[in-house]
Order: structure tokens, then sequence, then C-alpha cells
């Protein structure tokens, strides 16, 4: 029986593996709070950032940062947080995050994989 992994899920034939890279894809590009959580700062870096509760959406990420704004940018998956940075910094710092989240996920491969044809052996696992 032959089976196609991608991003940590099995599929059982290569059209569905194939489905699942589009829907990362997609995500990739128009889904950010997958990977990274923004909020938008008040206050400043010498009396402190104040870290509101809500976080932008995805439509408010898309849209683009206010280049005079300070974001709080953290990495769902990482462990990486950026306090106090530029609207422009801040979208630097989402295509990093989402460039690592792809590597998680091995964005870039669908491993193919079979069982043996010289030997059964399924017994053995």
């Amino acid at each position: 029986m032959t089976i196609w992994i991608y991003n940590f899920s099995v599929y059982d034939n290569e059209s569905a593996a194939l489905d699942a890279v589009t829907a990362l894809k997609n995500e990739l590009d128009n889904m950010p709070t997958t990977y990274v959580e923004v909020k938008l700062l008040s206050g400043n870096a010498v009396d402190g950032w104040v870290v509101p509760t809500e976080r932008l959406t995805d439509d408010q990420i898309n849209a683009g940062l206010d280049a005079e704004s300070f974001y709080n940018v953290s990495a769902i998956a990482e462990g990486i947080t950026h306090i106090g940075v530029s609207g422009t910094d801040a979208t630097e710092k989402i295509l990093e995050i989402r460039r690592l989240y792809a590597q998680r996920c091995s964005a870039d491969v669908i491993r193919k994989e079979y069982a043996p044809t010289n030997h059964d052996m399924s017994g053995y696992v």
C-alpha cells in the first residue's frame, strides 16, 4: 500500500496530498493568524508598551500595517516575540515567521511511502 505524507498528515493518493499543498499555500498567503499573533501597541519605548488583548485579524494584517504604529509580533509555534516594532519591521518579522512555519511544515516536500515488495515486513511492526 502506498501513502503520501504532507504537513504531518497521511493521504491515500497523490491528488489528495496535492490538494493539501494548495490548502497550505492559501493559509500561508492569506491566513497569517494561523502562524503569527499581531497586536497594535499603545504607549512607547520610554514609558512602556501597553499590549492589548485584542489580536489583529487576517484582514487587518493583509491590508498592511501602519508604518507609523508599533506592534507586538509573536510566532504561535516557534516561541518568538518582537515587541515595539514599527509597522515596516513588523511586516518583515511576519514574513520571517511565515518562513519558519513553512519550514516546520516541510511545505516544499511530499513524501511517498510504500511497503517493501521483496518481503512482507508487516509482522515486525
